[in-house]
């Protein structure tokens, strides 16, 4: 069976695992790549990513594909849920869209063994195959590393390079058309980045949890404060930090402020926030990473 798999949100948290899965039961997995932001099919009060995951669900209907895996993503932590247009984004597909193919949507809560079984089996796959996939997948993510403290990066002088915190959510800073590779942009600007990625989700809660008096309720939420809270702990590697946000996202109106005052709190380190809507320009983004470039510098010269 070819399946399509909508590259956005929860892919950039678990779209390796998903991919291997599938293939394991022996299906085709093909997935979009967007190059023009044109044409989305939702509201006007959809956040960035919510419009990309329509535009890709679209390219990837015009591609013959079998079927449109697309994950009820709920809950990736234990007590931490995601959005609301997360939850529900499946509903929105289909009545945006109106596919002709099946949608297969699996709930996960953030166990892994309930979740492939329902994948297998609404793929139709025999309980088997399922069940040898589930075996080998879950030795698979067992494997995943939790970091437990930011690697040591920075060699030599201070003068070799900037390591800037990237903060946000996953399928923004991981998304290079939505964030416009802006991980390529620093690179230029002699600036290199920590993300969420190099740290384990329940590392990053509890570290938030540990850190702030008031923990996000929304996983992505925990995981910027999460991450924010592990740098700080390692404040001398890092110079500054830089949040990414959709324009309209609703827990981020407040998570980059509690983000923000905890560091102007514990370090005062440079803090820029970026945020991101289908009219931000490459010049402007340009111009902005710029600036901060010079406000690193200038504070390592004094």
């Amino acid at each position: 069976m070819k399946i399509g798999i909508i590259k956005g949100l929860y892919y950039y948290e678990y779209g390796d695992l998903w991919l291997q899965f599938l293939q394991k039961l022996g299906h085709e997995c093909v997935t979009a790549e967007i190059h023009d932001s044109s044409c989305f099919l939702c509201t006007d009060e959809a956040c960035l990513p919510v419009k990309i995951y329509h535009k890709n669900a679209m390219e990837l209907l015009d591609m013959g594909i079998d079927c449109l895996f697309s994950p009820k993503i709920i809950k990736c932590a234990k007590d931490s849920f995601t959005c609301p247009k997360v939850i529900g984004i499946n509903e929105m597909l289909a009545a945006s869209l109106k596919p002709s193919i099946r949608m297969i949507s699996p709930e996960f809560s953030g166990e892994f063994k309930t979740f492939y079984a329902r994948t297998g089996l609404a793929l139709g796959n025999d309980t088997r195959e399922i069940k040898k996939a589930i075996e080998e997948m879950l030795v698979l993510g067992s494997a995943r590393v939790a970091f437990m403290s930011l690697p040591k990066t920075k060699k030599g002088s201070r003068d070799d390079f900037f390591l800037v915190c990237l903060l946000g959510h996953k399928y923004i800073v991981e998304d290079s058309f939505i964030n416009m590779d802006i991980k390529k942009r620093l690179k230029k600007l002699n600036i290199r980045v920590v993300t969420s990625d190099l740290f384990d989700n329940d590392f990053l809660s509890s570290s938030a949890e540990n850190s702030f008096s008031h923990a996000p309720f929304w996983i992505t939420g925990r995981q910027a404060a999460g991450l924010a809270a592990v740098s700080e702990a390692a404040a001398s590697q890092i110079d500054g930090y830089i949040y990414l946000t959709a324009f309209g996202c609703g827990p981020d109106s407040f998570i980059v402020p509690l983000t923000k005052k905890y560091i102007r709190d514990m370090s005062a380190k440079p803090f820029m926030e970026i945020s991101l809507d289908e009219h931000t320009s490459a010049a402007g983004l340009d111009t902005r990473l710029e600036a901060f470039a010079d406000m690193l510098g200038d504070r390592v010269r004094v």
